[in-house]
């Protein structure tokens, strides 16, 4: 199952659904969730350039999500949201990965989905050494019982790396 059939399964009312990408490129994922009828998107894009091509791409599919450019790092998050897909982004050398992936956490409605790309322990460093931050199925088990959430399932057909899907108690 691929990232946007499972938010599609998973939420029936998709037009009160609040969805956070970060690190979301040209908005790919956020259009194909606003062509399948989802319209309360959000994003954050680090890459300038890749931030005003997806304005150009958002235009041209008359979508209006709330987008800024900026480090998630940095972004102060007031909002509460269904489902966060920090994707291509967690394994960053720049990033303090479970520093984000906790702050992210806490932004989650009860039963909201943290939806995570993480890089397999199993990978060699000499193999990929750009990829810094990498957890087994174990490390990412018990990060999630630390932050309150259920790991609902793991996705690793993408390897080097594993889709994690996190959920938020009710």
């Amino acid at each position: 199952m691929d990232i946007i059939s499972f938010i599609e399964d998973v939420f029936i009312d998709r037009s009160s659904a609040n969805i956070l990408e970060l690190g979301y490129g040209i908005g790919q994922n956020l259009v194909e969730l606003h062509r399948r009828g989802f319209t309360h998107l959000h994003g954050i894009e680090k890459d300038l350039h890749a931030f005003l091509a997806s304005l150009e791409m958002f235009r041209e599919f008359e979508m209006e999500p709330k987008v800024v450019c900026g480090d998630a790092q940095d972004v102060c998050f007031y909002d509460y949201f269904d489902v966060i897909m920090p994707l291509n982004f967690t394994y960053r050398a720049d990033v303090d990965a479970l520093a984000l992936l906790a702050k992210l956490q806490e932004r989650l409605f009860p039963g909201g989905y943290l939806i995570v790309d993480i890089i397999n322990s199993s990978l060699p460093e000499n193999k990929s050494p750009k990829y810094v931050h990498r957890y087994s199925i174990d490390d990412m088990d018990r990060f999630s019982k630390q932050w309150g959430l259920e790991l609902v399932s793991v996705w690793d057909k993408y390897d080097p790396r594993s889709i994690y899907v996190f959920r938020r108690s009710k």
